[in-house]
């Protein structure tokens, strides 16, 4: 079976990599609010791990000035 682990904290990149290494999970899931602005290096370099996308729609963009 295949665990993955949702990645959406900077803080607990420590605690991700090490349950990579002890291969507590097999995969990384990232959340990505419309956009992710990171070199693609940056993640294979971060995780040495297969890393899949969870795209969310929140339509940000669409609200309008005063909200």
């Amino acid at each position: 079976m295949k665990i993955g682990f949702n990645f959406t904290l900077p803080g607990s990149l420590g605690m991700v990599q090490k349950m990579i290494k002890a291969r507590q999970i097999d995969y990384v899931e990232l959340l990505i609010d419309n956009f992710l602005h990171l070199p693609p290096q940056e993640l294979i370099d971060a995780f040495d791990c297969p890393v899949g996308f969870h795209m969310m729609l929140s339509k940000y963009a669409e609200n309008d000035l005063e909200t």
